[in-house]
């Protein structure tokens, strides 16, 4: 099954991976900030969303709108919904 929303709407991981390296790389990020938040450098998580690329779905959507009218419970399974503008 798929969901067609637009491109303009769904972003795949790969274009998400390459919007972060070009932030790295202009430095766009607040790296003293960053790295207070995570321990971690822009660079190290970087890293580590390449390296585990595999583990990490772009079919994945992610749901920005969490709130108990958006969840659907059924026996031991839930789902989000709500893909609205």
């Amino acid at each position: 099954m798929s969901l067609d929303l637009g491109s303009e709407k769904l972003q795949t991981l790969d274009k998400d991976l390459e919007h972060i390296d070009r932030c790295i790389s202009l430095n766009l990020l607040k790296r003293r900030n960053f790295k207070l938040a995570t321990g971690k450098t822009p660079e190290d998580v970087l890293d580590y969303l390449t390296n585990e690329r595999p583990l990490f779905s772009s079919q994945t959507l992610v749901h920005g709108d969490f709130c108990m009218p958006n969840i659907i419970i059924d026996e031991n399974n839930f789902g989000l919904i709500d893909v609205g503008d």
